[in-house]
């Protein structure tokens, strides 16, 4: 278990799913919330704790060997999700992200976003990842859906990504739109 603690926030991140991780996850199914539910591609879990109580939780997935996407399967307790202070908002990330740095330094960490949404491009770009704003990477499984296909902030050696890619340009020809914006 890998715990930070700091005066109004704790993030706790394990190998394997713990207690409140569960507890969540039993939110998550009483919604019918399928994008925080866990499928067996998880390969972390992580519940970040607000004034002590279980808030957020969500997975990092190994995509290949050398890569972990380190953010998704975002899910918020359905009462506490939308009175987050922005400090918090602010910092978590930051520390979410240092940790995974520790724990799997020599891995691809890609969180994937749309890099439209300015907001998110100077958190990561604060964090120190990188974006890449002219392709767009297949990380859904069905590569004929427009949700597949997303933009990624990174850090590390984006080689070790082995998924298709294409050009922002390409994407709009075949979908019609901006890459989607999900976890």
């Amino acid at each position: 278990m890998h715990i930070i603690e700091k005066p109004t926030y704790t993030i706790m991140t394990s190998d394997k799913p713990f207690k409140d991780f569960n507890l969540l996850q039993g939110y998550a199914h009483m919604e019918g919330n399928k994008t925080g539910i866990l499928d067996g591609k998880d390969k972390y879990f992580t519940v970040a704790y607000i004034d002590g109580l279980p808030t957020y939780s969500w997975t990092a997935v190994a995509i290949n060997v050398k890569t972990l996407r380190i953010v998704t399967k975002l899910y918020g307790h359905p009462e506490r999700r939308q009175h987050i202070p922005r400090s918090i908002i602010k910092h978590l990330p930051i520390e979410y992200v240092r940790l995974m740095d520790r724990i799997e330094p020599e891995k691809l960490r890609i969180v994937s976003r749309s890099p439209e949404m300015s907001n998110w491009n100077a958190l990561w770009r604060r964090i120190g990842y990188e974006i890449d704003f002219e392709n767009v990477y297949q990380i859904g499984s069905w590569k004929h859906a427009a949700s597949a296909w997303k933009h990624i902030y990174y850090s590390g050696d984006l080689t070790y990504l082995d998924r298709p890619k294409m050009s922002k340009s390409t994407y709009q020809l075949m979908f019609g739109s901006e890459p989607q914006s999900y976890l």
